[in-house]
Protein backbone atom coordinates (compact mmCIF):
# COMPACT_ATOMS: atom_id res chain seq x y z
CA UNK A 1 0.00 0.00 0.00
CA UNK A 2 1.96 3.40 -1.30
CA UNK A 3 0.24 7.23 -1.33
CA UNK A 4 0.86 8.84 -4.62
CA UNK A 5 1.11 12.03 -6.52
CA UNK A 6 -2.29 12.46 -8.55
CA UNK A 7 -1.21 12.57 -12.29
CA UNK A 8 -4.25 14.86 -13.16
CA UNK A 9 -3.87 17.05 -9.73
CA UNK A 10 -0.96 17.71 -8.23
CA UNK A 11 -2.11 19.25 -5.15
CA UNK A 12 -4.00 15.84 -4.81
CA UNK A 13 -2.84 12.57 -3.63
CA UNK A 14 -3.88 8.89 -4.43
CA UNK A 15 -3.47 5.59 -2.35
CA UNK A 16 -2.32 2.26 -4.39
CA UNK A 17 -3.03 -1.22 -3.78
CA UNK A 18 -1.10 -3.87 -5.00
CA UNK A 19 -1.23 -7.47 -4.96
CA UNK A 20 1.11 -9.99 -6.61
CA UNK A 21 0.97 -13.53 -7.26
CA UNK A 22 2.67 -16.38 -9.44
CA UNK A 23 -0.39 -18.49 -9.03
CA UNK A 24 0.35 -20.43 -5.70
CA UNK A 25 -0.02 -19.40 -2.23
CA UNK A 26 3.15 -19.62 -1.88
CA UNK A 27 4.12 -16.60 -4.18
CA UNK A 28 1.29 -14.59 -3.45
CA UNK A 29 0.97 -11.73 -1.32
CA UNK A 30 -2.97 -9.79 -1.42
CA UNK A 31 -3.86 -6.24 0.26
CA UNK A 32 -6.02 -4.83 2.04
CA UNK A 33 -7.29 -1.69 3.95
CA UNK A 34 -10.01 -1.34 6.78
CA UNK A 35 -11.67 0.86 9.54
CA UNK A 36 -12.89 0.25 12.59
CA UNK A 37 -16.22 -1.62 12.96
CA UNK A 38 -18.39 1.54 13.50
CA UNK A 39 -19.95 1.89 10.27
CA UNK A 40 -23.85 0.47 9.60
CA UNK A 41 -26.73 2.95 8.49
CA UNK A 42 -25.99 5.40 5.96
CA UNK A 43 -24.03 6.66 3.38
CA UNK A 44 -20.72 4.76 2.22
CA UNK A 45 -18.66 6.52 -1.28
CA UNK A 46 -15.60 6.02 -3.06
CA UNK A 47 -14.01 7.27 -6.02
CA UNK A 48 -11.72 3.98 -6.97
CA UNK A 49 -10.08 3.32 -10.02
CA UNK A 50 -10.72 0.06 -11.45
CA UNK A 51 -7.99 -1.66 -13.79
CA UNK A 52 -8.76 -4.43 -16.46
CA UNK A 53 -4.82 -5.44 -17.12
CA UNK A 54 -2.37 -5.90 -14.81
CA UNK A 55 0.12 -3.71 -14.42
CA UNK A 56 3.27 -5.85 -15.34
CA UNK A 57 3.04 -9.80 -15.92
CA UNK A 58 0.41 -12.10 -17.71
CA UNK A 59 -3.25 -11.17 -18.19
CA UNK A 60 -6.00 -14.24 -17.13
CA UNK A 61 -5.82 -13.83 -13.12
CA UNK A 62 -9.31 -14.13 -11.55
CA UNK A 63 -8.63 -11.34 -9.45
CA UNK A 64 -11.00 -9.49 -7.33
CA UNK A 65 -10.98 -5.49 -6.88
CA UNK A 66 -13.36 -4.62 -3.77
CA UNK A 67 -15.05 -1.75 -1.71
CA UNK A 68 -17.34 -3.38 1.10
CA UNK A 69 -18.24 -3.00 4.37
CA UNK A 70 -18.35 -6.21 6.83
CA UNK A 71 -18.59 -7.36 10.32
CA UNK A 72 -15.88 -8.80 12.03
CA UNK A 73 -15.94 -11.02 13.77
CA UNK A 74 -19.45 -11.93 13.76
CA UNK A 75 -19.54 -15.40 11.67
CA UNK A 76 -18.95 -17.81 14.67
CA UNK A 77 -21.08 -20.73 13.70
CA UNK A 78 -22.34 -22.13 10.16
CA UNK A 79 -25.44 -19.90 8.93
CA UNK A 80 -24.58 -17.53 11.76
CA UNK A 81 -27.35 -14.95 11.26
CA UNK A 82 -25.45 -12.08 12.62
CA UNK A 83 -23.32 -12.18 9.63
CA UNK A 84 -23.46 -9.28 7.40
CA UNK A 85 -21.58 -7.92 4.36
CA UNK A 86 -22.21 -5.66 1.29
CA UNK A 87 -19.99 -5.63 -1.73
CA UNK A 88 -19.08 -3.86 -4.65
CA UNK A 89 -16.32 -6.49 -6.09
CA UNK A 90 -15.05 -5.52 -9.94
CA UNK A 91 -13.68 -9.10 -11.42
CA UNK A 92 -11.87 -7.64 -15.06
CA UNK A 93 -11.75 -11.38 -16.27
CA UNK A 94 -14.53 -12.88 -14.27
CA UNK A 95 -14.68 -15.62 -11.92
CA UNK A 96 -17.35 -17.99 -9.50
CA UNK A 97 -18.32 -19.43 -12.88
CA UNK A 98 -18.48 -16.44 -15.16
CA UNK A 99 -16.90 -14.61 -17.85
CA UNK A 100 -15.15 -10.83 -17.13
CA UNK A 101 -14.97 -8.29 -17.15
CA UNK A 102 -17.98 -8.11 -14.89
CA UNK A 103 -19.07 -6.46 -11.70
CA UNK A 104 -20.80 -7.80 -8.27
CA UNK A 105 -23.13 -6.35 -5.75
CA UNK A 106 -23.86 -8.30 -3.07
CA UNK A 107 -25.36 -8.22 0.33
CA UNK A 108 -24.93 -11.29 2.34
CA UNK A 109 -27.33 -12.54 5.29
CA UNK A 110 -25.13 -15.14 6.06
CA UNK A 111 -22.96 -18.76 4.46
CA UNK A 112 -21.93 -22.40 5.58
CA UNK A 113 -18.51 -23.42 4.46
CA UNK A 114 -19.15 -27.04 5.69
CA UNK A 115 -20.29 -29.81 4.76
CA UNK A 116 -20.56 -28.22 1.53
CA UNK A 117 -20.76 -24.19 0.42
CA UNK A 118 -23.78 -22.79 0.69
CA UNK A 119 -24.39 -19.01 0.61
CA UNK A 120 -27.06 -16.60 1.50
CA UNK A 121 -26.95 -13.37 -0.19
CA UNK A 122 -28.92 -11.16 -3.24
CA UNK A 123 -26.24 -11.01 -5.81
CA UNK A 124 -26.49 -8.67 -9.06
CA UNK A 125 -24.37 -8.40 -11.78
CA UNK A 126 -23.25 -6.38 -14.58
CA UNK A 127 -21.10 -7.71 -17.56
CA UNK A 128 -19.07 -4.61 -18.50
CA UNK A 129 -15.73 -3.05 -18.32
CA UNK A 130 -15.31 -0.76 -15.84
CA UNK A 131 -11.87 0.38 -16.12
CA UNK A 132 -10.73 3.70 -14.89
CA UNK A 133 -12.22 6.01 -12.56
CA UNK A 134 -15.83 5.59 -11.06
CA UNK A 135 -17.18 6.65 -7.75
CA UNK A 136 -19.56 4.47 -6.45
CA UNK A 137 -22.34 4.80 -3.66
CA UNK A 138 -23.85 2.68 -1.42
CA UNK A 139 -26.85 3.27 0.93
CA UNK A 140 -28.02 1.62 3.65
CA UNK A 141 -31.33 2.95 5.28
CA UNK A 142 -34.65 1.81 6.05
CA UNK A 143 -34.46 -2.09 5.05
CA UNK A 144 -32.76 -1.36 1.82
CA UNK A 145 -28.94 -1.46 0.14
CA UNK A 146 -28.92 0.68 -2.72
CA UNK A 147 -25.84 0.65 -4.78
CA UNK A 148 -25.15 2.90 -7.42
CA UNK A 149 -22.08 3.65 -10.00
CA UNK A 150 -21.48 6.88 -11.39
CA UNK A 151 -25.20 8.03 -10.22
CA UNK A 152 -26.51 5.35 -11.36
CA UNK A 153 -28.71 2.48 -9.45
CA UNK A 154 -27.47 -0.68 -10.74
CA UNK A 155 -29.12 -2.64 -7.61
CA UNK A 156 -31.07 -2.56 -4.80
CA UNK A 157 -31.36 -5.38 -2.05
CA UNK A 158 -33.50 -5.89 1.05
CA UNK A 159 -35.49 -8.27 3.39
CA UNK A 160 -33.43 -10.68 5.36
CA UNK A 161 -29.94 -9.66 3.50
CA UNK A 162 -30.04 -5.88 5.11
CA UNK A 163 -27.46 -6.03 7.64
CA UNK A 164 -27.80 -5.66 11.35
CA UNK A 165 -25.89 -4.05 12.98
CA UNK A 166 -22.00 -2.01 12.90
CA UNK A 167 -19.56 -3.65 10.04
CA UNK A 168 -15.77 -2.45 8.86
CA UNK A 169 -14.93 -0.37 5.71
CA UNK A 170 -12.49 -2.00 3.27
CA UNK A 171 -10.70 -2.21 0.32
CA UNK A 172 -9.34 -5.17 -1.27
CA UNK A 173 -7.89 -6.68 -3.86
CA UNK A 174 -7.28 -10.11 -4.02
CA UNK A 175 -7.30 -13.67 -5.97
CA UNK A 176 -9.72 -16.58 -6.53
CA UNK A 177 -6.98 -18.77 -7.61
CA UNK A 178 -4.14 -19.13 -9.43
CA UNK A 179 -4.34 -19.52 -13.38
CA UNK A 180 -2.60 -20.64 -16.30
CA UNK A 181 -0.37 -17.50 -16.37
CA UNK A 182 3.28 -17.65 -16.08
CA UNK A 183 5.52 -15.65 -14.13
CA UNK A 184 5.19 -13.04 -11.84
CA UNK A 185 1.56 -10.68 -12.23
CA UNK A 186 1.19 -7.45 -10.28
CA UNK A 187 -2.16 -5.84 -10.34
CA UNK A 188 -2.67 -2.25 -8.93
CA UNK A 189 -6.16 -0.33 -7.85
CA UNK A 190 -5.97 3.42 -6.50
CA UNK A 191 -8.60 5.21 -4.80
CA UNK A 192 -9.21 8.62 -4.39
CA UNK A 193 -11.22 9.50 -1.28
CA UNK A 194 -14.20 8.24 0.89
CA UNK A 195 -16.65 8.93 2.67
CA UNK A 196 -19.36 7.56 5.17
CA UNK A 197 -22.80 9.72 6.34
CA UNK A 198 -23.90 8.34 9.22
CA UNK A 199 -27.60 7.76 9.10
CA UNK A 200 -27.99 9.90 6.28
CA UNK A 201 -29.01 8.72 3.23
CA UNK A 202 -27.34 11.21 0.57
CA UNK A 203 -27.40 10.43 -3.94
CA UNK A 204 -24.60 10.44 -5.21
CA UNK A 205 -25.03 14.14 -6.45
CA UNK A 206 -25.02 15.26 -3.33
CA UNK A 207 -21.70 13.24 -2.28
CA UNK A 208 -19.75 14.54 -5.38
CA UNK A 209 -20.84 18.10 -3.90
CA UNK A 210 -19.35 17.82 -0.53
CA UNK A 211 -16.70 15.85 -1.85
CA UNK A 212 -15.66 19.13 -4.24
CA UNK A 213 -16.36 21.11 -1.27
Amino acid sequence: ISFLDDPNNPSNRLVQMQSTTGGTGATTSEAEIYLPSKFFEGTYATRIYFNDTPASGADGDHVVTTFFSICVPCWTMQNDPNYRENDFEYLPNGGWGATGPRMYFTTWETYQDSPRWKATNASTNIAASYAGWHNLVMQVSGGHVKYYIDGALVADHSGIYYPEGPMTLNYNLWFIDGTGASGTRVWQQRMDWVYFAKDAVLTPAQVDGIVAN
